[in-house]
């Protein structure tokens, strides 16, 4: 349990001030230390100085994402002051060269189940058999008791084990059906189980074949993380397409509403062109009819009355059509 000084931030994270061990004695016994990420090491190595405190016999840490970020020399000195073992990490993240041909260093190839992954939903199949490791993990301890029991060994003898272990331990009476492992969370108790009887495996093991078998079983650390990784890049892709379709959509709604404006200002400029027009010729009909009616005036003898009643109603007549038209055109253009 990590103990952490929520007052103070240190380079960007609030620091440890202390581990509390709230497990059972460990001493003689090998040790799975397991982490999902492993940034500078620093609280791993504290772990393990912890342990060994505590008279444990081999140390494995098991990081899922191994960065390294403090480079390879802390765990190495830990390694040469005997505090770690192995350090086991996927391959999910970068590790360099030099950190590969460490001697402490073990890498466990997440190809094979993110194969698994990908061919299964390929033919749209269920992941559950791939994300669920108790018949996994049955197989692997059972495979292990066989390999025991034809060279004579046994895993743990039940009478050596303390009372609180017994209890920790599941009967195969107990153990759930395959139905039943489906339908229940059963990644603790077979987690559990499968990290107890793995700390005695190791014990009197070769060490390559043991970090080999781990190293296959290393990938349910990471199961499901390239599923979700796919779905928030789908999800990703599919809002960036989204977006770039609503901003051509405004854009395109933006130029017909400006090229809509422009047609109807050039329309108004027109009929305020011809308005004016019709109202310099109606100004010309005026002055025309205003010199018609006095030339009438002044000649009265030369045209007989009808003529000119004629010649007036005509006048008038052109002069309110004129009117009527420069008034709607005003209206239009106003």
């Amino acid at each position: 349990y990590k103990r952490r000084d929520y007052t103070t931030v240190v380079n960007g994270r609030n620091p440890i001030v202390a581990h509390e061990y709230l497990g059972t004695d460990v001493e003689g016994k090998d040790i799975l230390v397991v982490d999902d990420m492993l940034a500078s090491g620093d609280s791993m190595i504290d772990v393990c100085r912890e342990l060994k405190a505590r008279k444990a016999n081999r140390i494995y840490a098991l990081p899922t994402f191994a960065f390294f970020t403090s480079g390879p020399e802390m765990f190495r000195h830990a390694w040469e002051e005997g505090l770690i073992t192995k350090v086991i990490a996927t391959d999910l993240t970068y590790c360099s060269p030099e950190i590969k041909e460490e001697p402490w260093f073990a890498q466990a190839s997440m190809s094979k189940y993110i194969s698994y992954i990908i061919a299964t939903l390929n033919h749209d199949r269920s992941l559950h058999g791939l994300l669920n490791p108790y018949n996994r993990i049955k197989a692997l301890l059972q495979r292990y008791r066989d390999e025991q029991a034809a060279i004579g060994s046994t895993m743990v003898e039940k009478e050596k084990m303390t009372e609180e272990e017994k209890n920790l331990t599941l009967h195969e009476e107990n153990l759930p059906a395959a139905e039943e492992a489906a339908r229940k969370p059963g990644l603790v108790r077979g987690a559990r189980d499968f990290i107890e009887n793995t700390f005695a495996s190791l014990k009197g093991k070769d060490m390559n074949q043991a970090v080999e078998e781990f190293t296959n079983e290393m990938t349910l650390v990471a199961e499901g993380l390239s599923e979700d990784q796919n779905v928030l890049r789908r999800d990703v892709d599919q809002a960036a397409a989204q977006l770039t379709l609503l901003e051509e959509n405004l854009s395109r709604k933006d130029r017909e509403r400006g090229e809509a404006l422009s047609g109807v200002q050039d329309a108004l400029k027109q009929a305020q062109k011809r308005a004016d027009a019709l109202e310099k010729r109606l100004d010309t009909l005026e002055k025309n009819l205003e010199k018609a009616v006095k030339e009438a005036e002044r000649k009265p003898q030369k045209m007989g009355l009808g003529q000119i009643l004629r010649q007036a109603t005509w006048m008038i007549g052109i002069a309110c059509g004129a009117w009527v038209i420069v008034t709607v055109l005003k209206m239009i253009g106003g």
